[in-house]
């Protein structure tokens, strides 16, 4: 799921293989895209809300604003992140990789990272680097312009979930026991090899 920048929309998917677009203090629906092979992994908006994608494990589509009409596919992509304007990280490239696309258009580098399947993905705030989380239980800290990486490795387990915080300094990461982990996000530190999120009753 994602929110529209203004708080006002709600992008879902899921099993059902349709994205919807709804009115985020109702829920209704304002706009339903369909035809996907298989159920939604990802959704994703561009800043002010100018574009929007979504994955559905066999490839990642992008459509400008309010058509329905797509204008960039990716073969193979489970997850996708607008970096800023209309760059695009797209994750899980054949399953395992990562492509930036420039201008929507072009396919400027494609960069396997691990040899582990993409499990989340998510950018900073200001746009300069992504952060993967793979089946591996390692993480990859990319910069945006350039795909050069980093490779984090603090879990045996697969990581479900990544995040960065609100001021780009630090980086979160749940595997599927539970345990969150927080590194600094500059340096690829790990500054909390943490606790599980669920307690043992």
């Amino acid at each position: 799921m994602r929110f529209s920048q203004d708080g006002e929309l709600l992008v879902t998917g899921g099993r059902d293989r349709v994205v919807c677009i709804r009115n985020s203090r109702t829920l209704e629906p304002v706009r339903r895209i369909a035809g996907f092979a298989g159920p939604i992994t990802d959704v994703s908006l561009s800043d002010r809300d100018h574009l929007l994608a979504a994955c559905d494990g066999s490839q990642g589509s992008i459509w400008a604003g309010g058509s329905s009409k797509t204008i960039q596919t990716v073969l193979g992509a489970s997850h996708i992140r607008f970096v800023d304007g209309n760059r695009v990280i797209a994750a899980g490239e054949g399953g395992y990789g990562i492509c930036l696309l420039d201008g929507v258009e072009e396919r400027v580098f494609i960069d396997s990272v691990a040899r582990s399947r993409v499990t989340g993905v998510d950018v900073s705030p200001d746009g300069t680097h992504a952060v993967i989380g793979f089946q591996s239980g390692s993480l990859a800290v990319c910069n945006t312009h350039t795909l050069r990486h980093n490779v984090l490795d603090g879990s045996t387990e697969p990581v479900l979930a990544v995040e960065f915080s609100p001021d780009g300094n630090t980086i979160a990461a749940a595997d599927r026991l539970g345990i969150v982990r927080l590194w600094n996000a500059h340096i690829g530190h790990l500054m909390i090899d943490g606790m599980p999120t669920i307690s043992e009753p």
